[in-house]
């Protein structure tokens, strides 16, 4: 991540129609208006704010959501138990 001058990071997300902002990769804002910018290539995480605001004025589910992690995360979680444990555990 580069930072294209005095500031750093700078991100929010706040909600219930209202903000999200991010600036040091570079721009993007939303009640701030302006809606993107990029001198600079955008970040991973600036491009899933992106989606993130263009599903909800899509009115859809956002591409990562969390209902579709959730199925990962619970994999995830069996694979270390498993390997805690030295067996095999059954997914269902």
């Amino acid at each position: 991540m580069m930072s294209t001058g005095g500031f750093l990071y700078n991100r929010y997300l706040i909600g219930s129609k209202g903000y999200l902002l991010l600036i040091d990769e570079t721009e993007l804002r939303l009640n701030g208006n302006l809606f993107m910018r990029s001198e600079q290539k955008l970040s991973n995480f600036a491009l899933e704010l992106k989606e993130f605001v263009d599903s909800i004025r899509q009115k859809r589910e956002p591409l990562t959501s969390g209902r579709k992690n959730r199925a990962v995360i619970e994999v995830l979680e069996v694979a270390y138990k498993s390997a805690e444990e030295h067996s095999s555990i059954e997914i269902t």
